[in-house]
């Protein structure tokens, strides 16, 4: 797991907007991430209903989306390929509908988007000052 990519998310979810964040991992052992940074899930995948899954499963066949995986990274690690090409958009963004998807690089713009989607700042003007500010300190 690359967690830089949901740091800037997480905090503006759970420090500015005041919600409860729950992780979720295939078991309750310890996960590892890229950064080292080392944590363990509230939750098994088996504790929640079969409902989430059903809904989730295939969601990209019939939503736009982006990633930052290559078709020659998933040949590389030999697993089968998740992603639906032909909905594939070269973007650092995408939103479908409800469905929300981000290069790793673009982790900034999705905080952001997420924020907007979730009113976490008070309005839109506080917004985009504190991404501006961000945007700005990282140049």
């Amino acid at each position: 797991m690359a967690d830089f990519e949901i740091v800037l998310m997480l905090h503006c979810l759970g420090n500015i907007g005041k919600f409860d964040i729950v992780t979720i991992s295939e078991n309750r052992e310890k996960i590892t991430a890229q950064s080292g940074l080392k944590f363990v899930s509230d939750m098994q995948i088996s504790e929640l209903s079969d409902t989430v899954f059903k809904e989730c499963a295939g969601v990209l066949k019939t939503h736009h989306f982006t990633t930052s995986c290559s078709r020659q990274h998933i040949e590389k690690i030999g697993c089968d390929d998740p992603f639906y090409w032909d909905n594939y958009e070269e973007k650092r963004i995408v939103m479908d509908k409800n469905i929300l998807t981000a290069k790793g690089f673009a982790f900034v713009d999705m905080a952001e988007k997420i924020s907007e989607i979730f009113n976490v700042f008070e309005n839109d003007d506080a917004r985009k000052s504190y991404f501006d500010k961000i945007r700005k300190d990282c140049q």
